[in-house]
Parts: structure tokens; C-alpha cells; sequence
């Protein structure tokens, strides 16, 4: 296995990686697939001796928040403390088709310095798509990251021989946001579901109250008889209250 340098990655570069490329569901959608590597959109002040650096794109998860978010041309990425999120780069990544380049990813010390977790993982030799890069802020003050900064490195190595097994793993790996997204969607509605099951029950009793309390002041006017009417609203409120119970 050989790491590949700054002149490896270029030589290999597929002419779509500085012309327009269109993402499919078709796999394999640049020139040249099988042998060349794909960096869309490829920028020359990116790429680094040993590399390329990955940076911040247009959406990310935040497992603190439980939601998904979109990052405008001019919009940051405010991680809080002790926050992870998942962020999705920029770039769409696909390796050759003949399976014999694969890759790693590791932090930027740039990145890591301003207290944020260290990245490491892989790039299966047949990996096609965007990636999901988890950061986690460990300082207890917020740290901003801007769309489009680089905030780790991809390094491309080739094999000795040609990779047999497929990653299996969709682009952007839909599989983990998109089952966190509905996982989440799930809690809501649960906790929904639960907090009307504990308040409404609540409301009822409340709510006979407040209408013999309105009914009795329209009759009676401040009177006696809008006293008489709220304590008769109270001990039906009562009844309704105990047979509830009695239901449930």
C-alpha cells in the first residue's frame, strides 16, 4: 500500500472533478470511472502534499438538538459544548471503479486545536458520494466553523491489490441521518403523545370551573350567586375528576 502525494492524486484526477458534474443515482457518473478519482468540486488550494482537505457543507445533524440544518452561502456552524454533530461535506467523493484506491480521513490540527474532537475513518475502495464527518466540541464555550472551511484531510492510498468486497454504504450515509432523523421524529411524537396524556386530564376539571365561573358571573353578576355557581363548578369538577380516576 502506498500513500498517494499531491502529484499521485492530480495524475489521477477525472477531468470531471474541474468541469460540471451532475449527482445521479447512477453510479460511476464521471469520466473515466474505472480508473480515475473523483474530487467534485475540486479545488486547487485544497489539495496538500499527502491529501485533500474536506470542508463544511451545506447541511449537518446535531445530536444535542435533534434536528437537521441547512448552512446558507454566509450561514456558521455553531457547535456547543459538549455537542456533536454531523457534518456533510462539500465534496463528493468516488474512487475508482476498478477498486485498487482507498483512503482515510484525519483531523486538521488547525481543527483539533480549537478543541474539537479528532476525526478519523475510512474510505472503502469503492465509496461514491458525499461524507459524514461527526465533530464533538469538548471546550465548555462554544466553537463556530463557517461553510465551506476545510476541517479535515483525506489521504488516498493505493492498494496492492484490488479490493473483492463492497462497502455497501449509501452516499452521504442516508442509512445513519436518515435513520436518526426518523428516530428523532419518533421521540417527538412520543413525548407529544405522553405530555397531552399527563396535561389534558389536568385541563378538564380546570376547564368546568372556568365555565360555571363565566356562566354564573353572566347570571348572577358579583353576587352571591356567582359564588354559588363556581363552588357548583368545583364540586362537579370534583365528580368528573374522581370518575377519571376510576376509568384509568
Amino acid at each position: 500500500m502506498a500513500l498517494l502525494s499531491d502529484t499521485d492524486i492530480l495524475a489521477l484526477l477525472s477531468p470531471s472533478s474541474q468541469a460540471e458534474f451532475k449527482e445521479t443515482t447512477q453510479q460511476g457518473g464521471w469520466v473515466d470511472s474505472q480508473s480515475k478519482l473523483l474530487i467534485f468540486p475540486f479545488r486547487d488550494e485544497l489539495l496538500t502534499p499527502v491529501g485533500y482537505d474536506l470542508t463544511i457543507g451545506d447541511a449537518y445533524l446535531s445530536l444535542l438538538k435533534k434536528t437537521k440544518y441547512k448552512l446558507g452561502p454566509n450561514e456558521q456552524l455553531v457547535i456547543q459544548p459538549g455537542e456533536t454533530v454531523l457534518v456533510i461535506t462539500q465534496e463528493y467523493i468516488g474512487l475508482p471503479k476498478n477498486k485498487t484506491i482507498g483512503g482515510i480521513i484525519q483531523s486538521k490540527v488547525s481543527i483539533v486545536s480549537l478543541g474539537l474532537s479528532h476525526v478519523s475513518t475510512t474510505l472503502d475502495n469503492d465509496w461514491e458520494g458525499h461524507l459524514l464527518i461527526a465533530i464533538t466540541n469538548h471546550q465548555p464555550y462554544p466553537v463556530t466553523l463557517r461553510k465551506g472551511q476545510p476541517f479535515c484531510t483525506a489521504m488516498f492510498f493505493l492498494s496492492k491489490n484490488p479490493a473483492t468486497r463492497s462497502c455497501g454504504k449509501p452516499p452521504g450515509r442516508r442509512d445513519i441521518t436518515e435513520e436518526r432523523l426518523d428516530y428523532w421524529l419518533k421521540e417527538a411524537r412520543q413525548a407529544e403523545t405522553t405530555l397531552a396524556k399527563r396535561i389534558l386530564p389536568a385541563l378538564v376539571p380546570l376547564s368546568i370551573v372556568v365555565l360555571f365561573s363565566v356562566v354564573g358571573l353572566w347570571i348572577f353578576g358579583p353576587t352571591e350567586g356567582f359564588a354559588g355557581s363556581v363552588a357548583f363548578g368545583a364540586a362537579v369538577a370534583t365528580v368528573v375528576q374522581a370518575i377519571r380516576s376510576k376509568a384509568g
